[in-house]
């Protein structure tokens, strides 16, 4: 999902990968608020952590604002999702860290017990249970809600579909 909008307009795009994330986020260092959804990528180098973090901390610095959300947890993805949910974890921390004047909003809200995965309801990595394993375009738009929903005092724009 790719457009470009007019100002104040919500710009969108879809990465796959960390290395590609760094690069959309170089190109967008301008726009007033970030919303990132982690990437399910598991070959991550070892220096995109500190790149990706880099970037934000210099984002941040210069007034932007940035909401992170974890994507959502199927039964196709799960293994995958577990084994980088640490990475997205670590990052949020990293953010909240760097985090001065209410400039980070983490949205992600799940915890594993005993082997079990809980996540609260309204989580965005809670909401592809009312689309099964379809991830077309009424998926992004329903996390995005649900984004929004989270991060209130960010007052993201309503999404024009």
């Amino acid at each position: 999902m790719e457009r470009d909008g007019i100002r104040g307009d919500v710009l969108t795009k879809v990465v796959l990968t960390f290395d590609r994330l760094i690069d959309v986020l170089e190109e967008w260092g301008t726009l007033k608020t970030w919303v990132l959804v982690g990437p399910p990528d598991m070959n991550v180098k070892s220096d995109v952590p500190k790149k990706l973090l880099t970037l934000s901390k210099k984002y941040l610095e210069e007034g932007g604002k940035i909401v992170t959300a974890w994507p959502p947890i199927t039964s196709r993805n799960q293994t995958k999702w577990h084994g980088i949910s640490d990475l997205w974890k670590s990052f949020d921390e990293a953010l909240v860290k760097c985090d001065c004047d209410g400039q980070v909003v983490t949205t992600a809200c799940n915890m594993w017990k005993h082997g079990k995965l809980f996540i609260e309801a309204a989580a965005p990595e809670g909401g592809a249970q009312y689309f099964n394993n379809y991830v077309g375009t009424a998926l992004p738009e329903y996390i995005y809600e649900a984004i929004k929903k989270r991060a209130v005092g960010v007052q993201l724009p309503q999404l024009q579909t």
